[in-house]
């Protein structure tokens, strides 16, 4: 006992000793102190939050003694008569609206993309005096996130400097009636989807290299996670790029993945145009190349030609992690590019040895600070994450419901406000009960819910699901572009634990819970009622749930409450009695349902189970996402197709250089083009200045390992606005 008690003493003063060295060094994390009190009702949805990562949180029954007691269903009076069979249920009326688009048309979207992106950098360069804007691409897949990603960069301090390249007509004529600066390219005769793509990324970006306008790139799929104060992901990219941890006069700064840090991500990253202008030839030998090899992902080819650009021992590690042969890119036996175009550029952008003078030098930024992955994991010190999926453009539906989990989701208020009579939930978690593999029984519960969901007019918290002792989500399940469908609007399963959460000060929180006699109510204060149903023998487990939907519009606590959680299980909690028939095997079957399920029934998809290693903590990936799923089967074998076409010799050939014309097809077309677009700007450009580089520090990082690597890790640069710089 003596010894541990001096070990506790031990461990505590030497707690205190670093804290006090890292207050007085001012690395210790700062925390808001100003945050107001959550109200009592804020502090009772989140009680009451279903627990979807077991390791870190409690369930219900363990977070207060009181609420367990006051949900505990418990008959102590006399159950209620209700009338029910012959009752006609309530009109449903849709809870998920699909986004209508804007009929208006902006006729500044007729003129050529270049006309169009010239006036609208003009328009920032003249505003800001700043020679720096921020794009991104869209297109109809994210066109429902033009205000959201705009409040992102407005929260973030850098929507002052952002536009749109929109990639079809209608999102753009969505973006110029919401105001938002947008320029329109149209999809060329004989360009493909992907074409399209390289186009908005590259293509502009060769316009604003060429114009030595500084610009930071972020892809719609990139949320920001909210932050008080603090510099934004913006101004750790511009400090990046301005400072020579891998060489002297940086260009650009990338991003690299969490996962891997070996492997650049180009879903951000800031270009210094004014600095080097062989950024320009960088992003024109890209397109060029793209445009001739169809099946190539820039991705890889960005990738491979950076690594070959390296010229700097401190980021040497990843240049021997060579991607080029892998990602299917020709080299000679000594794993040189063989293509010419290649050759040229690195060549020119490489023209001394490593460390040597006129290098095309860049700078990596920490896969922390900048998270993209798969499975994205958010750290204190995170400004911004990448969510990716394991097949290219295939699910961005999915990408979305991986931001909503991860409680990064931007919406309007209405989206987080709790109030009377919106939403239903299951009460606990989505297991089975025998804890078999019985897949069948979790699909069945979970169309139940959603059944539940649609008549009583409610939008849907989805449940925490479990599955042989696995954490999924119920999105893994069910395919939620088929529930949208019906009309049935969902929240994520950790919305009632997400910090934006507004909840009435009038919002009540009731348990519906179907027994063997008919069902119980009961709420947070303790009150309720029981209502018998008078069951009989052919009584069909339609008829069951029906009674439910006719109790919740009866019953003042369930038809008023701000979230009713129901229990479709009157067996929960019981011992599961042995059958016959195998769990994995065993259906939940209804030959008499009634319309109004069987409608549900027949139109939600769904996505088979798929055995994964054992997850008990909430990893969330757009690609199990069941609309990703079936997306990536589709994009899988259109990649196994061209495999096959590519042995047998019938696959494409590579597209010959078009060099002369006046389209963006076109090597000369783009360059001219390029030209013109610079000349225009340049008395702009000539009256802006250079951003303000921000002093930008997060916390205590081991120098050794920045130091050798060359991460980027703010607070180790030494820069304009640093104390004594």
């Amino acid at each position: 006992c003596m010894k541990l008690h001096r070990a506790a003493a031990a461990a505590a003063a030497t707690f205190a000793l670093f804290t006090a060295l890292l207050n007085r060094a001012g690395l210790a994390p700062e925390l808001p102190v100003n945050e107001p009190p959550p109200s009592s009702k804020l502090e009772l949805a989140r009680a009451l939050a279903p627990c979807t990562e077991p390791q870190r949180c409690a369930s219900v029954e363990r977070r207060s003694l009181r609420l367990k007691k006051a949900l505990t269903h418990v008959q102590t009076g006399s159950a209620r008569k209700l009338r029910w069979r012959d009752a006609t249920l309530p009109a449903t009326q849709p809870t998920f609206l699909n986004t209508t688009r804007v009929t208006a048309r902006c006729r500044s979207l007729d003129a050529p993309f270049e006309t169009q992106l010239e006036d609208t950098v003009r328009e920032i360069l003249r505003r800001t005096k700043i020679n720096e804007v921020v794009f991104t691409i869209v297109d109809q897949a994210y066109g429902d996130l033009l205000e959201a990603n705009y409040n992102m960069a407005k929260k973030a301090g850098f929507s002052e400097g952002l536009f749109y390249v929109s990639l079809d007509r209608s999102t753009a004529e969505d973006a110029c009636a919401r105001h938002k600066r947008v320029a329109f390219l149209a999809k060329p005769r004989t360009a493909t989807t992907k074409d399209v793509v390289y186009l908005g990324k590259y293509y502009a970006a060769m316009l604003l290299c060429k114009a030595r306008i500084r610009f930071f790139f972020w892809e719609m799929d990139l949320w920001l996670p909210p932050r008080p104060s603090g510099p934004s992901v913006v101004d750790v990219f511009r400090a990046a790029a301005s400072a020579p941890t891998a060489g002297l006069r940086p260009a650009s700064a990338w991003a690299l993945h969490e996962d891997n840090p070996y492997t650049i991500n180009i879903g951000l990253y800031y270009i210094a145009s004014d600095t080097d202008g062989r950024s320009y030839d960088l992003f024109d030998t890209l397109l060029d190349y793209l445009r001739r090899h169809p099946h190539a992902f820039d991705q890889g080819l960005v990738n491979c030609v950076l690594k070959k650009v390296i010229s700097h021992r401190r980021i040497n590690y990843i240049k021997d992690r060579d991607n080029c042969k892998v990602d299917g890119f020709d080299t000679d036996e000594r794993g040189h590019l063989v293509d010419g175009a290649l050759q040229s550029l690195i060549l020119k952008t490489r023209p001394g040895k490593m460390m040597g003078t006129g290098n095309y030098n860049f700078t990596l930024v920490d896969g922390v600070v900048a998270a993209s992955y798969a499975l994205p994991f958010l750290f204190r010190d995170t400004l911004a994450v990448h969510v990716l999926s394991s097949v290219p453009l295939s699910s961005s539906f999915g990408k979305k419901v991986v931001a909503k989990e991860l409680m990064l989701w931007e919406d309007d208020e209405d989206y987080f406000h709790v109030r009377r009579g919106r939403f239903i939930a299951l009460d606990g978690v989505l297991a089975v009960p025998s804890g078999a593999d019985d897949f069948v029984y979790l699909k069945d519960r979970l169309t139940e819910l959603c059944a539940l969901a649609k008549q009583t007019n409610r939008i849907l918290i989805l449940p925490a699901t479990w599955h042989l002792s696995r954490r999924l989500q119920a999105w893994e399940l069910v395919e939620l572009a088929s529930l949208e469908s019906l009309g049935v609007g969902w929240r994520e399963a950790t919305y009632l634990a997400n910090p934006r959460l507004k909840v009435d000060e009038d919002a009540s929180f009731v348990s519906l819970k179907l027994t063997e006699m008919g069902a119980s109510v009961r709420d947070a204060n303790g009150g309720g009622a029981h209502y018998d149903a008078s069951f009989t023998g052919e009584d069909t487990r339609s008829s069951h749930l029906r009674f439910l939907v006719h109790v919740s519009m009866h019953d003042r606590r369930c038809r008023d409450a701000a979230v009713l959680f129901v229990d479709v299980d009157p067996q929960r909690g019981l011992a599961v009695k042995p059958k016959r028939t195998p769990f994995e095997t065993r259906a939940i079957l209804d030959n008499k349902r009634e319309p109004w399920l069987a409608n549900v029934y027949n139109h939600l998809r769904f996505c088979d189970y798929k055995h994964r290693e054992k997850r008990r903590v909430a990893l969330v990936g757009a690609a199990f996402e069941c609309g990703g799923q079936n997306a990536g089967k589709r994009k899988l074998q259109e990649d196994m197709h061209k495999k096959m076409l590519q042995r047998a010799g019938k696959l494409p050939k590579v597209v010959e250089t078009v060099r002369e014309g006046r389209g963006s097809l076109s090597v000369e077309g783009r360059r001219r083009a390029a030209v013109k677009f610079a000349e225009s700007l340049k008395d702009d450009v000539a009256r802006t200045r250079q951003p303000t580089t921000t002093a930008v520090q997060f916390g205590p990082y081991p120098d050794a390992f920045a130091h050798a690597f060359g991460f980027w890790e703010p607070g180790h640069v030494r820069t304009a606005n640093s104390p004594g710089g």
